[in-house]
């Protein structure tokens, strides 16, 4: 059985996304990620109520991709449910995030930290051949990239970009937001979604 974590599962194209899975693979168990406990159980309830046979093979895992003890804990939690598999996830689905109704620092913390606690916390789990990250997005990155000058574009298209190098971009950006600069003077778009 291949095992998949999808974040940000409880509602809209997560969820979509943990009912395609299961109604395509007969071999892949999905851990359905959900910030809130009550949301997560009621979107596995909504599965099971939709198809019975989908039980044993779908399962919520809380996980606030905000936080990074709840990110760490539920690691923790997967691997201990299987005590004898050194990487027992397939895929991850990082699919968590927020739009436009956060502040830049709430944004950031889901959309771009969370992304990276997830992969901290998971990739070691993850199957050593064949595992599989997937970073579910939407057009408002490339339209920031585009808004940014040639030198930024650049930067947040090299290959060879390192996460300190990303935090102090997203330290830029939060100084500009909080009244440091502009962001044409600095290069940037100017959404942090």
């Amino acid at each position: 059985m291949k095992r998949v974590l999808i974040t940000g599962a409880n509602k809209g194209i997560g969820f979509a996304t943990v009912r395609k899975i299961l109604s395509t693979y007969d071999d892949v168990h999905v851990f359905l990620g959900a910030r809130n406990v009550e949301r997560g159980d009621a979107a596995v309830d909504r599965l099971l109520a939709e198809n019975p046979a989908w039980e044993g093979r779908v399962e919520r895992l809380q996980i606030d991709v905000s936080d990074p003890e709840s990110v760490n804990n539920a690691a923790e939690r997967l691997a201990l449910k299987y005590p004898g598999e050194s990487h027992p996830l397939y895929g991850i689905v990082n699919n968590a995030g927020i739009g436009f109704s956060g502040t830049p620092e709430e944004v950031l913390g889901v959309n771009t930290d969370g992304v990276q606690r997830v992969c901290s916390a998971f990739i070691p789990l993850l199957k050593t051949e064949g595992g599989r990250v997937v970073n579910v997005t939407s057009a408002s990155g490339p339209t920031f990239v585009s808004s940014c000058d040639a030198k930024r574009q650049a930067f947040f298209t090299d290959p060879e970009i390192t996460w300190s190098m990303i935090q102090s971009v997203m330290k830029e950006y939060l100084d500009v937001c909080n009244g440091a600069g502009d962001f044409t003077a600095k290069g940037l778009g100017s959404s942090a979604y």
